[in-house]
């Protein structure tokens, strides 16, 4: 959207209130993540690209495989939070690879930046960047018109909103993986979410959804302040020494941790559930850890497969 305004040589918000009227609201709400019938029906009238198209290049388009459908208002374990307060952010909810960026000739924005377990460039293998490395403010790449009080010019989306960095330019930092199977997992772990059937490495489910749904338990029992939980978590740490943040502090939630944090606790729970189930069988009678250090919702909610064992193999 924004590069269609830009194409039109105007400012972004001027552009879609000539457009789309002016009580038609866009800047103020997660427009990946939730955007309305009316104006995927506006964008294909004045464009000529399919509303299904137009609608793929949502989050929602992750429906069936992250979620059985995206919240309209409220938290979504995989989706970056952005801290929406009017048209600002307060929050880094997009992250970026600035080599993706550069390689790119018409610079643009993957919807898999948005998602909460992409922490690292599956083409580039460097941590992704969540905000700009000179000023420090969230990307906005939005807001580049907002206050330019003479005729609009536009120029590169790649530029920090706020400082005008060229966010190509930010250094990149190689990722660094705990297990040797750390960086076969993730990228299978994508290529599931990306191709919307679950890969042969985790032969738990062939649907994405179910094998998601267990990950997403395993991730909040690893970052859990439940006293079972902690015996998961020091069982885990000789193996992941990077989770040692959460016993500094266990107050805060998956989707607030940090690129790095996150990334961690991960490569964690794919190591988990790596060579099903016996890896996470034995892991679970070696070190005691009970089945409440994973169950802290109804067991009905619990994907089938991480049930089963739990009621077999674990510690009651």
């Amino acid at each position: 959207m924004v590069r269609l305004a830009h194409g039109n040589y105007e400012k972004v918000h001027s552009f879609y209130r000539q457009e789309f009227c002016e009580d038609v609201n866009i800047w103020n709400r997660d427009i990946d993540k939730y955007c309305p019938d009316n104006i995927i029906e506006n964008l294909s009238v004045h464009t000529g690209v399919s509303k299904s198209v137009i609608k793929n290049s949502t989050l929602s388009s992750y429906e069936g495989i992250l979620f059985d459908h995206t919240k309209r208002l409220g938290r979504d374990f995989w989706i970056s939070r952005l801290g929406i307060y009017h048209r600002v952010r307060t929050r880094y909810g997009l992250a970026i690879c600035p080599l993706c960026l550069a390689d790119s000739p018409d610079v643009y924005y993957r919807k898999l930046w948005r998602l909460t377990p992409y922490m690292v460039c599956s083409i580039h293998w460097n941590y992704l960047l969540d905000h700009c490395p000179n000023c420090g403010a969230p990307i906005a790449f939005y807001r580049r018109s907002i206050g330019v009080k003479s005729r609009f010019k536009p120029s590169k989306i790649s530029l920090c909103f706020s400082c005008d960095f060229d966010l190509c330019r930010s250094k990149t930092q190689s990722a660094n993986w705990e297990q040797p199977s750390g960086k076969k997992n993730y990228y299978n772990f994508f290529q599931m979410i990306e191709n919307g059937e679950s890969s042969d490495l985790f032969s738990i489910s062939s649907f994405p959804l179910l094998v998601l749904s267990g990950i997403r338990i395993l991730i909040k029992a690893i970052t859990s302040n439940n006293k079972y939980s902690k015996t998961l978590l020091h069982a885990l740490i000789p193996l992941f020494p990077g989770l040692n943040f959460i016993l500094q502090d266990a107050t805060k939630q998956f989707s607030d941790f940090s690129i790095i944090e996150r990334h961690c606790c991960l490569e964690a729970a794919l190591w988990l559930i790596e060579d099903w189930p016996l890896r996470f069988r034995q892991f679970c009678q070696q070190n005691k850890v009970m089945s409440s250090a994973f169950i802290r919702e109804d067991i009905n909610d619990v994907s089938f497969w991480l049930v089963k064992q739990l009621r077999y193999f674990c510690f009651p």
